[in-house]
């Protein structure tokens, strides 16, 4: 089983066992962490820390 899949399996077991409000707290924590780990492999926090520095 790969990282991703185990993650999401993981996400989803966490999701069940919440109240609505939690679950799209962790929602957003999960979105955005995929986003910022995205955005630096692909070496786009340099140029976007300049934007907002």
């Amino acid at each position: 089983m790969g990282l991703r899949v185990a993650l999401k399996d993981h996400l989803s077991a966490l999701l069940q066992d919440c109240p609505p409000g939690r679950r799209r707290h962790l929602v957003r924590e999960y979105l955005q962490a995929r986003l910022l780990s995205i955005l630096q492999q692909q070496g786009a926090m340099g140029p976007l820390a300049r934007l907002l520095g």
